[in-house]
């Protein structure tokens, strides 16, 4: 419930600021497999590269993490990351990076399983988890 004397912390968000704009360059998401050895199991993790992405080049990584029960698609399909980096990076907000969106783990096949959030989060148990991202974004 709103009270007279609320201020908002933010200004309110921009209509459409999640919307795939066609006349802004699009990102590559791509699935990536890979053989989480931490967790005994085989994963996958969504990334996203910046319309000119050059493997010759250096960029900052950002993990984006999911709420309990979700997977790598959560941002992407729910939430439409992708195209909210699409936008911000078009409208010099943010530098090009790669994002990552793992799957957490924490539920397969719809039962409760093995997370690998506590492996990302804890020093120094996601020091494995995180060198097998590394080397599979590599």
């Amino acid at each position: 419930m709103k009270h007279a004397d609320d201020k908002p912390a933010f200004p309110d968000t921009a209509t459409g600021f999640n919307v795939k704009r066609e006349n802004v360059p699009h990102g590559k998401v791509m699935t990536v497999p890979y053989d989480a050895k931490s967790l005994g199991t085989h994963c996958q993790i969504r990334v996203q590269t910046p319309s000119a992405y050059s493997a010759n080049r250096k960029y900052p990584v950002l993990i984006l993490l999911q709420g309990i029960g979700g997977n790598d698609l959560e941002w992407t399909k729910s939430s439409h990351a992708d195209n909210i980096l699409d936008n911000l990076l078009a409208e010099g907000k943010i530098q090009p990076m790669v994002v990552v969106f793992p799957n957490d783990g924490s539920r397969q096949n719809g039962a409760a399983g093995k997370t690998n959030v506590e492996d990302l989060l804890r020093i120094p148990a996601h020091r494995p988890r995180v060198a097998e991202l590394a080397a599979t974004l590599a």
